[in-house]
């Protein structure tokens, strides 16, 4: 009889040493996440926005009109938390050549070039994760729009596509 509890106890010591292995390493796991809402310097909740038309659907944009804004893009999101109407408006001071990558951003992206008068000039498609590949406009952009993967073609929005502000960006 001796030796059966003893061998329980044995049992119940390995199953809490066991249990309490378990919960520390999911809670490194998840403290090591990349993919967090609270990895994120700008939450987008808290990041001015416009809504805009394009082919006469309307996107709610976050604006990226400050370089730590735009640093961070849509990165450190997981792609359910960005609805397929919404998205990010890089807003420049002037024409330019920037370029954008995929650092930490989880899912694929469909980027838009746009000149001073809100035509679309360019559609580039950005891959999940791509550190090394760097995408800029073929002419200077006033504004860069990140959407989903895939939005621009389902919504046939393309080359020539136009703009329209529902409220003009303060600039």
């Amino acid at each position: 009889m001796n030796s059966f509890f003893f061998i329980l106890m044995i049992i119940r010591k390995f199953l809490l040493i066991l249990f309490a292995v378990v919960v520390i390493s999911v809670t490194v796991i998840d403290s090591n996440s990349k993919i967090t809402k609270s990895n994120r310097e700008f939450p987008l909740d808290k990041l001015p926005f416009c809504f805009v038309f394009l082919n006469g659907i309307k996107f709610k944009l976050y604006i990226a009109d400050r370089i730590e804004i735009m640093n961070e893009g849509l990165s450190c999101l997981d792609a359910k938390n960005i609805a397929r109407n919404e998205g990010m408006i890089f807003v420049f001071d002037k024409p330019c050549r920037n370029a954008f990558w995929m650092k930490d951003t989880s899912f694929d992206l469909d980027i838009l070039f746009l000149n001073e008068k809100s035509i679309v000039t360019e559609i580039k498609h950005m891959k999940a994760f791509d550190i090394k590949t760097r995408i800029s406009p073929h002419v200077p952009a006033k504004y860069a729009i990140e959407l989903k993967s895939g939005v621009s073609k389902a919504l046939k929005i393309n080359q020539g596509s136009k703009m329209v502000f529902q409220k003009k960006i303060d600039r």
